[in-house]
């Protein structure tokens, strides 16, 4: 009877989990999606730009886990709205790709949107719940990075300047294990 006592708190645990982190991503991709019109793709594509300005195509691919055409259909969508710009790179095949100054303010209006959501989600908890939660977190987030390319897919909406500022815990898990090249 103990044991079932234990699967039935953990599978509440794990429910009440489940919901929260679905109930946050909903809400950061609506504000973000609100605040900027852009799909959570278009804006994933402007953190990683201006993350790693210059990469091709063919690597923004990999890590929005996006086919080759569909990345290429984002990157014309941010083109048409001059967010972005292509430059033809060593090899003619290759486009390399840099935010437009209208692309900047449109990433800082997507980290504005998430860091909102977030807010507002934490509200409820007072500064101790939020010191004692944080290192929690830090542990969990580093458990379900499996391999670089989920890495970038955890960080894909950062606010990238807060979080390596404060050693972002992605990059330590992934810099601790067996892969590289998290932004790639």
């Amino acid at each position: 009877m103990y044991a079932s006592c234990i699967y039935l708190a953990m599978s509440n645990l794990d429910n009440v989990f489940g919901a929260i982190a679905l109930g946050l991503s909903d809400q950061i991709l609506e504000a973000m999606e609100t605040e900027t019109g852009l799909s959570p793709n278009e804006a994933a594509t402007l953190v990683h730009v201006n993350l790693r300005p210059g990469k091709t195509i063919t690597s923004l691919s990999t890590k929005l886990r996006l086919s080759h055409p569909g990345t290429v259909r984002v990157v014309d969508r941010l083109l048409s709205r001059g967010l972005i710009n292509r430059l033809v790179g060593k090899d003619k095949r290759q486009a390399l790709l840099q935010l437009t100054p209208e692309g900047q303010q449109i990433l800082s209006d997507i980290t504005t949107a998430r860091a909102r959501a977030l807010s507002l989600s934490l509200a409820p908890l007072t500064k101790s719940d939020r010191q004692a939660l944080e290192p929690i977190l830090r542990i969990l987030v580093s458990g379900t990075v499996r391999d670089s390319v989920d890495a970038y897919a955890h960080c894909r909406f950062c606010d990238t300047d807060r979080c390596y500022a404060n050693m972002c815990p992605v990059e330590a898990f992934a810099r601790d294990s067996k892969f590289q090249d998290i932004g790639g």
